[in-house]
């Protein structure tokens, strides 16, 4: 099973009372899927290096990414899951804005790592990267 890592568990981001930025019925849509896959849940960038350097210990090949701020939680976990060698998986769905910004997610991930070896996709709902 690949690993999942939600970001955005704070009050006020996906822990109650929720932010007013999405619909209660996307963090409870992301709530009940890290329940399901078993999710580490964190609330920011910054907590997301355990999770990544637990999936490198287990030799994990793919990490799993859900949650808010895709400008800057999504797009930079991504970034850090490929620098350490790891393909990413990102549920379109299962994503927030926190600006609102229409950019697509890819298009973020290739601005700020661009200079990074990948291959991208998107595939049933799902943005995949792939490390060269």
């Amino acid at each position: 099973m690949v690993k999942t890592v939600s970001l955005g568990y704070f009050p006020k981001g996906l822990v109650e009372p929720y932010n007013r930025r999405f619909p209660v019925e996307f963090a409870e849509s992301v709530i009940r899927d890290a329940e399901t896959n078993g999710a580490d849940r964190v609330p920011n960038i910054h907590s997301f290096y355990g999770p990544l350097a637990e999936a490198m210990a287990e030799g994990e090949l793919e990490i799993r990414l859900t949650g808010i701020w895709k400008e800057k939680c999504i797009t930079n976990s991504t970034g850090l899951s490929l620098q350490s060698g790891l393909g990413v998986i990102v549920p379109e769905a299962l994503i927030w804005p926190l600006t609102g910004t229409q950019v697509p997610l890819d298009k973020m991930v290739q601005f700020k790592f661009g200079h990074l070896n990948y291959e991208y996709r998107f595939d049933e709902g799902n943005h995949l990267f792939v490390p060269k």
